[in-house]
């Protein structure tokens, strides 16, 4: 996506597939390739867009997509810390939001060891566990929560979260360390 402000307007670049269709007039196609269509428009600054809700917090929206009537954002926070209040500001202003993917850059710019995990391994409920856990700090050092506090938010006995986790854990750590050979 790509965003320029001029006053009191901004003007919006987005890409869809191009099998998908708009029926609005405010909504101009501007670019046609094989697999997808990029379109243009303009709106008020300030009305509540979550790339507005995603800047506040001084992070450029690195790139938006719109599939099936979702929206996908894409940002660099500093820390798991600021994209955490970044979620936290999502959701306080939109429904459904959720976290899809996080991936933290190394500190030793020579050592890359890239790793690409099918999350599809996980069930849905593993996921949402999973992403509860850590949304509530439930795996920083230190914890910011404990397994009780996770389990009641998810409405699940403690017993029950250590089993989903355990499991999710248990395939995603199998999928890493699949990746060396």
């Amino acid at each position: 996506m790509t965003r320029t402000a001029g006053g009191d307007t901004v003007t919006e670049e987005f890409a869809l597939p191009a099998e998908a269709t708009l029926d609005r007039t405010d909504i101009t196609e501007v670019m046609r390739y094989d697999s997808e269509r990029v379109y243009r428009f303009r709106r008020e600054a300030g009305q509540g867009c979550a790339c507005e809700s995603v800047e506040q917090f001084g992070y450029p929206v690195s790139s938006v997509r719109a599939h099936e009537g979702a929206l996908s954002l894409s940002c660099h926070a500093a820390t798991a810390g600021e994209a955490r209040r970044i979620l936290e500001a999502l959701r306080e202003d939109f429904d459904g939001v959720r976290l899809l993917c996080l991936t933290r850059s190394g500190d030793d710019p020579d050592r890359h060891d890239p790793v690409i995990v099918d999350r599809g391994v996980l069930t849905d409920r593993q996921r949402d566990v999973l992403g509860t856990a850590y949304e509530m700090g439930y795996f920083e050092r230190p914890r910011e929560t404990n397994a009780e506090a996770v389990a009641a938010a998810l409405s699940i006995a403690p017993s029950t979260l250590a089993e989903h986790l355990a499991v999710a854990q248990s395939k995603l750590t199998e999928a890493v360390l699949e990746c060396d050979g």
